[in-house]
């Protein structure tokens, strides 16, 4: 529950509930969950910044993969012409 009090009057209140993940039964979802928590404190660790990168990286180049491959210049060495292309 979350109360904003003027004066010693509350003027907002909120309740909300949160699954708390075991570390035994979901050890990734907990680890997620306490990096989140962490990171929310201020209380962030070097793993945790790291991990977030990790899972930005991740869900670029899902992104990524989604669009297809990726259209690219042709180069010297792609010319059918080219004698270093060729098997004798």
């Amino acid at each position: 529950m979350l109360e904003v009090k003027v004066d010693e009057e509350c003027v907002a209140a909120e309740k909300w509930r949160e699954v708390v993940y075991d570390a035994g039964a979901e050890p990734q979802r907990h680890a997620i969950q306490q990096r989140y928590w962490r990171a929310a404190r201020g209380e962030a660790t070097a793993q945790d910044l790291r991990m977030e990168r990790i899972e930005k990286y991740n869900e670029q180049q899902e992104r990524d993969l989604r669009r297809g491959p990726i259209k690219r210049t042709p180069k010297w060495y792609d010319d059918e012409t080219d004698i270093g292309n060729r098997r004798f």
